[in-house]
C-alpha cells in the first residue's frame, strides 16, 4: 500500500486521482465495445491530458501518436481479459485508477504474481467455487479470448517492427517523431505484458478453485476442467513465445558491453 499513500500525497497525483475517480464512478453501469465500460466525456478528453501530463512529470515516455485501429483493439480486448476477474479488490481497483492517470503503475498483478509463487493464495478468503461444467464454459470463453488477443497483438507488434526500422534506417526523423514513435512501442509492450501476467494469476486462480470446486460440489463429475486449464496455460505460453521482444540494436550494444551481437531473425520473435 505504499505506492497508494504516496499517490495521495503528492499534489499532482491528487488531482490525477480526483478527475479519474469523476471519469470512473459515473460510467460504472455502461458498457462498449468488447465488454468494456463505455467512456464518459471526461475518460476521452479530460483524463487523457492529465495522463500525459502527469507522465511527463515522471519522465516517463508519452506518445501523441493517435492509436492504430489494431493498438485500439490491442486495449479494449486486454481490457475484457482483465475485467473477467471476479475477485474484487480494493488495491485492484486504486491500482487502474492510478495508472489510468499515469501517476504511477499498477502494481496488483505483480503481488498477485508472488502470492501465488509463494503459496499464500491458498488461505486467501475466496467466493464461493462454481460448478465444474460452469468453470469450463468460463475457460473455454477466456481461451477464445487470450487467442484473439493473441493475433491482434501479433499485428501490433509487425506495425512496431516496421516502425524500429523506419526509425532506424528511414532517414533523419526529428526529436518529436522519435520520441512519439519508441514511447508508443514501449506502451504496446506494457499493454501485452500486464495481459500475459494478469492471464497467469487467473489460471492459478482457476486451479485453485477447482480444488474448492470438487470440495463443495463432489457430486458434479469434473467434466475434463483440468485438461481446460493446462490447455489455457499452454496457450498463454505461447502466446508469450510469439510476443517475445528484442531490444533495439542500441540497447544490445549497451547490454554487452559495446560489443554488438548479432541474431539470427526468427519471424516467431516479434518487436523492437
Amino acid at each position: 500500500m505504499l505506492w497508494i499513500r504516496w499517490a495521495l500525497t503528492n499534489a499532482a497525483s491528487r488531482v490525477s486521482v480526483i478527475l479519474l475517480a469523476a471519469a470512473v464512478i459515473p460510467a460504472c453501469s455502461m458498457t462498449g465495445d468488447f465488454g468494456r465500460t463505455e467512456p464518459t466525456f471526461i475518460q476521452e478528453h479530460i483524463v487523457p491530458v492529465a495522463r500525459t501530463a502527469v507522465r511527463e512529470i515522471r519522465g516517463v515516455l508519452t506518445s501523441d501518436f493517435d492509436y492504430t485501429p489494431d493498438e485500439e483493439a490491442l486495449r479494449a480486448r486486454s481490457g475484457t481479459l482483465l475485467n473477467r476477474d471476479r475477485r474484487w479488490s480494493l488495491d485492484r481497483f486504486l491500482g487502474a485508477m492510478i495508472e489510468d492517470v499515469g501517476v504511477a503503475d499498477s502494481r496488483y498483478e505483480t503481488s498477485r504474481r508472488v502470492t501465488h509463487n509463494t503459496g499464500a493464495s491458498v488461505y486467501e478468503h475466496r467466493l464461493p467455487s462454481r460448478t465444474a461444467q460452469t468453470l469450463l464454459g468460463y475457460l473455454y470463453a477466456e481461451v477464445s479470448l487470450a487467442e484473439q488477443f493473441g493475433d491482434v497483438a501479433d499485428r501490433v507488434y509487425q506495425a512496431d517492427a516496421r516502425r524500429r526500422d523506419d526509425l532506424l534506417y528511414g532517414g533523419e526523423v526529428s526529436g518529436d517523431e522519435i520520441h512519439n514513435t519508441t514511447a508508443r512501442i514501449k506502451s504496446n509492450r506494457r499493454v501485452t505484458r500486464r495481459t500475459v501476467l494478469a492471464l497467469r494469476n487467473r489460471i492459478d486462480d482457476y486451479r485453485l478453485e477447482l480444488r474448492k470446486s470438487r470440495l463443495e460440489h463432489p457430486d458434479y463429475p469434473d467434466y475434463g476442467v483440468l485438461p481446460a486449464i493446462d490447455r489455457y496455460a499452454a496457450t498463454v505460453d505461447a502466446l508469450e513465445d510469439r510476443l517475445r521482444t528484442w531490444p533495439f540494436p542500441e540497447d544490445d550494444v549497451i547490454a554487452s558491453g559495446g560489443r554488438s551481437k548479432k541474431k539470427k531473425n526468427n519471424r516467431d520473435l516479434l518487436g523492437g
